[in-house]
């Protein structure tokens, strides 16, 4: 039986932001270029497939203060440098809960924010990216609701093979009170059992945030799952890791 999700566990992580709490809709959107190769003689128009294209459009409600979306938005318009994107359509579960769960990993470029004010009802906003390549589907690796003290790992995902055309991973650090470090990783494994890196993302400082997407060539084992050592004596750290295949 399909698993079928409410749209309200919806999550969008836009850089070190969680813009969730103010958007009510995010639409992914992937689309590939045609070029016609009919000639005389054919009587059907026929076609192949061209380069692969993404957007994402967003909306929600106003909210004008540091840090909320219109400051958000407004900081990076038209800013010509690849934002970290992440759509999570199933949520990031629980505690512990989000590994595995469907995310839309896409690097973008925002192009415009639209604020819209109705006498019925809220102050709106909406803002479009578009995306630097396709969006790629891939998985949780570590959810954002869990918050971390101490070094760990997550339970591996299984792809039920390994895939030959890299990937790419998003880190997203939002909220950070460790007077520590976070280094985080995605690691892959043949077995589920001997978990080599794959990738590293950047030394976040203490009580920073931030966020990274990083990219690898050639083969992905059949399991992944994230790593990160943490260091500190106090505070913690909520983040999300994911990442995703590449299809070809």
């Amino acid at each position: 039986m399909p698993t079928f999700r409410h749209g309200k566990l919806t999550k969008v992580f836009l850089d070190q932001y969680d813009l969730s709490n103010q958007l009510r809709q995010a639409d992914v959107n992937s689309d590939a270029d045609t070029a016609e190769t009919s000639a005389f003689g054919t009587f059907d128009k026929t076609f192949v497939v061209g380069l692969l294209n993404s957007t994402l459009a967003i909306s929600g409600m106003f909210s004008g203060s540091a840090g909320e979306i219109d400051a958000v938005l407004g900081t990076i318009l038209a800013d010509d440098i690849d934002h970290v994107l992440t759509v999570c359509q199933e949520g990031t579960g629980l505690a512990g809960t989000g590994i595995g769960r469907h995310a839309s990993l896409m690097p973008g470029k925002l192009t415009s924010k639209v604020i819209t004010a109705s006498l019925a009802d809220m102050v709106g906003i909406s803002g479009s990216v578009q995306g630097d390549g396709a969006t790629r589907q891939g998985v949780l690796l570590h959810d954002f609701a869990t918050l971390e003290t101490t070094t760990g790992n997550s339970t591996s995902v299984d792809n039920a093979a390994a895939s030959a055309a890299g990937g790419a991973g998003h880190l997203h650090v939002v909220t950070n009170t460790r007077n520590g470090t976070l280094i985080a990783k995605v690691q892959h494994s043949t077995d589920n059992i001997t978990f080599p890196d794959l990738l590293t993302f950047a030394t976040i400082g203490s009580t920073t945030v931030g966020s990274e997407r990083q990219v690898v060539a050639g083969t992905v084992n059949r399991y992944v799952r994230g790593q990160w050592t943490i260091a500190g004596s106090s505070g913690s750290i909520a983040f999300l890791i994911a990442f995703a295949r590449y299809p070809f």
